[in-house]
């Protein structure tokens, strides 16, 4: 009985190990892809812009259809 006790330990130490290897396997592979990125950004320079507390940039991307070709009344309007 102590040996099977033994071993239930022993396999779910192992078990743990397989569980904590496969999260390291996917923050490793995420960890590459951000490094990617970064590589990506520089290469094509893409820059960042530094933000004040409580500021926010939004980007819209609004299909001609959708203002009738008249974006100057629709910045207008956003404006207001």
């Amino acid at each position: 009985m102590a040996l099977f006790a033994l071993l239930c330990g022993h396999n779910r130490a192992i078990s743990r190990k397989l569980r904590l290897g496969e999260i390291l396997t996917k923050l490793q592979s995420f960890k590459n892809a951000l490094d990617q990125l970064v590589a990506a950004f520089t290469h094509y320079k893409i820059g960042s812009a530094e933000l004040d507390p409580g500021e926010a940039e939004i980007t819209l991307l609004i299909p001609r259809d959708a203002v009738h070709g008249k974006l100057e009344e629709f910045t207008e309007e956003l404006e207001e």
